[in-house]
């Protein structure tokens, strides 16, 4: 298919940058002129490709020769893992539509998570952050250098890392993730260690329900939050038994209610009474 070419950056000279990865191997800015009755282009090269076309009308094969041709809509930025083969197909557009793409190189494969469904990820862009930052080494008109190329590379997987995968090969990009609960309960319990921390009080702080508190927290964590109180009770107790802190004192300080809760607690979750835990930990830094 012909291209009418716009300012485009090839870097031939890979040693000039040597041990940069992510590398941009090509950053291309284009218009392809549809030609009535070509057949479809298959394309598969050993590289990352991130791919936005502005225009509508393009239909795509992915991955397979007996896979359907799917329209591609505005708005979506397609990313191809190195080696997957791809069909376009231009044979209802009417009109040169613009198009960028860049082609390159990463040793720690980044973007494999987008890819995993087909060696392809589709990318809502809602925002127009990638397409903008797509477009940006060529704003000025000049054909723009490496750097700031590198740089463009550097924004667009910065977004794509941060995308919400919607299911297959489907994902949207500027979409906040949502806040992690673990982290958040973990802050308001060591801050309620000595004292009452009950789960109803956390899930106030939250603004969330019991049970949603219950559920989100067992799906990050795979524990409870009653569970992971405890465990932070006690690791505050080694910490202080190290020191040689008088059982009863620790106990006071961990939020048990007297010497005997904690042993107890101690030996079920740690598996000794703390004066063995504290004798063998006395032994460990004496190299014996």
């Amino acid at each position: 298919m012909p291209v009418r070419p716009l300012p485009v950056l090839m870097v031939a000279d890979l040693a000039s940058a040597p041990g940069l990865s992510p590398l941009v191997v090509a950053m291309v800015r284009h218009a392809p002129v549809p030609r009535r009755g070509a057949r479809p282009e298959r394309r598969e090269l050993p590289h990352w490709v991130i791919d936005c076309g502005e225009g509508d009308g393009w239909a795509l094969r992915i991955g397979a020769a007996d896979a359907p041709f799917v329209a591609r809509a505005p708005g979506l930025v397609h990313v191809y893992a190195p080696g997957t083969p791809v069909w376009e197909d231009g044979a209802r557009v009417r009109e040169p539509t613009l198009g960028t793409y860049v082609i390159f190189d990463d040793q720690q494969r980044r973007l494999a998570r987008l890819t995993a469904a087909g060696g392809f990820a589709r990318v809502r862009d809602p925002g127009g952050l990638l397409s903008a930052a797509l477009r940006e080494p060529f704003a000025d008109g000049a054909t723009p250098d490496r750097w700031r190329c590198q740089a463009a590379l550097m924004r667009l997987i910065g977004i794509l890392l941060s995308a919400r995968h919607d299911s297959g090969a489907d994902w949207t990009a500027g979409v906040a993730a949502p806040r992690l609960l673990a982290p958040r309960v973990d802050d308001w319990l060591r801050e309620r260690l000595a004292g009452r921390a009950s789960v109803a009080g956390l899930a106030r702080h939250l603004g969330i329900s019991l049970s949603s508190l219950a559920h989100r927290y067992r799906a990050e964590t795979g524990g409870t939050v009653r569970d992971r109180l405890m465990r932070l009770r006690l690791a505050r107790a080694q910490a202080l038994l190290v020191q040689g802190g008088r059982l009863e004192a620790v106990a006071r300080a961990c939020g048990f209610s007297d010497a005997f809760h904690l042993s107890k607690s101690f030996r079920r979750v740690i598996g000794v009474p703390p004066s063995r835990w504290r004798s063998a930990s006395a032994l460990d830094e004496r190299g014996c």
